[in-house]
């Protein structure tokens, strides 16, 4: 009697365990609300390939990322980006460069190029918000000819701090300063180098 009182109340449990609601997912994109302001600056006209944005491995899957000081990954199951974020971080690029610097012909991996196109390329190593509220964001980008001969390149750090808690405040503080700060200091070096 006793056992059979056990197994019901086993399987009890285990209804109760799967009827708990799961909570949904929440999936973001990255966005660029400065992009209709951006200053125009005149360049000689040049071909530039875009190549696909390098991410480190730790921030290649579709989870949000927070990392603490200390250096452990906490990935959310629950708040994901909608693509990949190498993806998107590419087409910021593109939209922003297109914007500011319309005399060069702009093409991804995908178009047509000319063999005399420069290649300029972005490696992410850091793009996460630590436990405090500040995001980071670190890498390097090249620009090269197709034949490998180094034209320009840099590094970048850029921080933010988050105006409030949740996952929609770090997509936000992200976004501004991938934007307003790691493109357009590129959009910059490009611009006086091409001048």
């Amino acid at each position: 009697m006793s056992l059979r009182l056990f197994v019901w109340g086993v399987i009890a449990w285990l209804m109760v365990g799967c009827a708990t609601p799961v909570s949904p997912s929440k999936e973001y994109l990255l966005t660029d609300e400065a992009l209709s302001t951006v200053r125009v600056q005149s360049t000689n006209p040049v071909f530039i390939q875009l190549m696909p944005v390098s991410m480190a491995n730790y921030l290649v899957g579709n989870e949000m990322v927070l990392v603490t000081r200390q250096g452990q990954v906490h990935r959310s199951k629950n708040n994901l980006w909608a693509e990949p974020l190498s993806s998107q971080l590419g087409r910021l690029i593109q939209q922003r460069l297109e914007s500011a610097l319309p005399d060069i012909t702009w093409v991804n991996t995908q178009a047509f190029f000319p063999q005399d196109a420069y290649e300029l390329h972005v490696e992410i190593d850091t793009f996460f918000a630590d436990l405090e509220g500040v995001t980071m964001i670190s890498g390097r980008w090249y620009m090269a000819t197709k034949t490998g001969e180094l034209l320009l390149a840099d590094t970048f750090n850029a921080t933010n701090n988050m105006q409030s808690d949740g996952y929609q405040s770090m997509v936000k503080a992200l976004s501004q300063s991938w934007s307003e700060q790691v493109i357009t200091n590129l959009t910059q070096e490009i611009a006086r180098y091409f001048q």
